[in-house]
């Protein structure tokens, strides 16, 4: 015996559907219509829940493919209005080596310049400046104790100085600076040498070979 949830009287229940029902209950139609019922509309919105999950997803995955898009687009037209020598200097830096002080100290020179705000550029054009500069001294000390070689100082000639090309970075504050010389004795014989020193941030500066060719 029990309450029946449906007819709201005591009699002989059986347990359907979680509930409490008599047999009178059960026998009729009712119930069992009510019960599809019931279930038809579960079935009806998880259904609509997924149509809607999925419009929702789309619509994520549109919204970001616009996104994109957008950015594509806009870091084209801002290269677009780069001068020429900008879009190149950018190109340059991902090509020419670290080692290489002239090439990059000119680079970023003209890149911390443009991109004034950009504190990438201006930490790696104050490094190479650092490094141009001490390249410079270097080859001024070098060549004082190259002159020494030469008995009549007047006849010293640097032999096919191109620049930087003939330094070698070491790390951020060594280079080693090769320099080729020629000198004339005194019965006007030309002598070729070639030297390298190195040379510190600190000043210092040592040799390293310097022999004839």
């Amino acid at each position: 015996m029990g309450l029946c949830k449906k007819c709201n009287t005591v009699k002989n229940t059986e347990l359907f559907n979680g509930e409490q029902i008599c047999e009178d209950c059960l026998s009729s139609n009712n119930i069992v219509e009510e019960v599809l019922k019931k279930k038809q509309y579960k079935i009806k919105n998880n259904n609509e829940q997924e149509v809607w999950g999925s419009i929702i997803i789309g619509f994520i995955f549109f919204l970001l493919f616009i996104g994109i898009f957008y950015i594509i687009t806009s870091k084209s037209n801002e290269e677009n209005k780069l001068p020429k020598e900008i879009i190149e200097a950018e190109k340059s830096i991902k090509i020419i080596p670290k080692n290489d002080i002239f090439e990059n100290y000119k680079i970023y020179e003209l890149l911390s310049s443009f991109y004034k705000n950009n504190i990438s550029y201006k930490e790696q054009f104050e490094r190479y400046k650092k490094l141009e500069k001490l390249s410079n001294d270097c080859f001024m000390k070098a060549t004082s104790i190259n002159r020494e070689y030469a008995l009549n100082k007047n006849t010293y000639n640097v032999n096919s100085f191109l620049g930087d090309n003939k330094t070698t970075m070491i790390n951020d504050e060594t280079i080693i600076k090769k320099i080729e010389f020629s000198v004339k004795n005194d019965f006007g014989m030309e002598i070729n040498y070639i030297s390298e020193y190195e040379c510190k941030l600190d000043g210092s500066i040592r040799q390293i070979l310097m022999f004839r060719k």
